[in-house]
């Protein structure tokens, strides 16, 4: 029979209390509760709550950024049928604060959603030029180097305005590139070619999830040097959102006009709780799978919303104890 030590490289430790900073898979006994505990997935579910609307329509977005205390918005559509707009917006967990402006009117953008408020970056969109980057320090825009490629309805990750992963566009292919603060460089393909991808997680280990192309479901991750293929969502749409890690994160959103948010946890995604409005090309943002914003969007042929909802989730490690059964 395998034994602990082999598995993890270590014996059970006994504590006369609870480490501080457990880490994934830690097992240790403590002797003032004389239990054995562990720190291991938590599936508690999550839900969605109504924000604070905001002041401009950011439908087609992809500028979002930070976290549901201090989020960020920036350009999109306005209007149904009128020009995209530089409009950006601050959230403070309750209400959206207008603040500078893009330096260019553009949409469906990608972006670095796991970024602070204080410090995120936008690039390609559907307007010319298609390769350009900006970068937001909490008070202004500042355009950077462009991209070598044109990125119109692109997706992306990242953590924040120094660090990014960039990826599809149209006409459709699979073009993928890495910002490393000053400049962009090329970087292995995807393996789908396909347009209007969530992004969730980090320049070095990102998820691409979904798009418009056949089979709508498909989700890649990015590892830092490669695309992989991993296990499909169950719906799949183009102009979902997304937040979390390449280990637990959700999507949500998407046409058409999708309430279905499903959680992945590493391997499989399974839907849990429904946004209260079905919507698609919203913008998005969160770093953490228990923490997230769903921003604007469209509701319809010619409808776009000003909703914000806020989702909360356990945090996806706890302490466990265990039990004979």
């Amino acid at each position: 029979m395998a034994e602990y030590i082999g598995i993890k490289g270590s014996t059970i430790q006994s504590l006369s209390s609870d480490p501080p900073a457990p880490i994934a898979g830690q097992v240790w006994y403590n002797t003032t509760s004389t239990v054995l505990k562990g720190y291991a997935f938590s599936y508690g579910t999550g839900a969605w709550a109504s924000g604070g609307n905001t002041n401009s329509k950011h439908s087609h977005a992809g500028g979002g950024g930070g976290t549901v205390t201090a989020g960020l918005i920036a350009s999109g559509i306005p209007p149904a049928n009128t020009p995209p707009g530089s409009a950006c917006e601050e959230y403070n967990g309750t209400a959206w604060t207008e603040v500078n402006n893009t330096n260019r009117y553009t949409n469906q953008m990608g972006n670095t959603g796991a970024g602070p408020q204080t410090s995120v970056l936008i690039f390609g969109g559907a307007e010319t030029p298609k390769k350009a980057t900006e970068s937001y320090d909490g008070t202004s825009w500042t355009t950077k180097n462009a991209m070598n490629e044109d990125h119109s309805m692109a997706g992306g990750a990242g953590s924040d305005n120094t660090s990014a992963i960039g990826f599809g566009a149209s006409p459709k292919n699979t073009n993928s590139e890495s910002w490393d603060g000053t400049s962009w460089a090329a970087t292995s393909a995807l393996n789908v070619d396909s347009i209007q991808r969530a992004g969730a997680g980090t320049a070095t280990a990102a998820l691409a999830i979904t798009g418009d192309d056949t089979p709508k479901q498909q989700v890649e991750e990015w590892d830092g040097s490669t695309w992989t293929a991993v296990t499909a969502v169950n719906t799949g749409g183009e102009g979902m959102g997304a937040a979390g890690t390449v280990a637990t994160a959700i999507k949500f959103a998407g046409v058409p006009n999708l309430t279905q948010t499903e959680r992945w946890n590493g391997s499989t995604w399974t839907e849990v709780a429904d946004l209260a409005t079905g919507r698609a090309y919203v913008g998005y943002c969160g770093a953490a799978v228990s923490s997230a914003l769903c921003i604007g969007g469209t509701t319809g042929p010619t409808g776009n919303s000003t909703a914000t909802e806020e989702w909360t989730a356990p945090a996806p490690f706890a302490v466990k104890t265990f039990t004979a059964s």
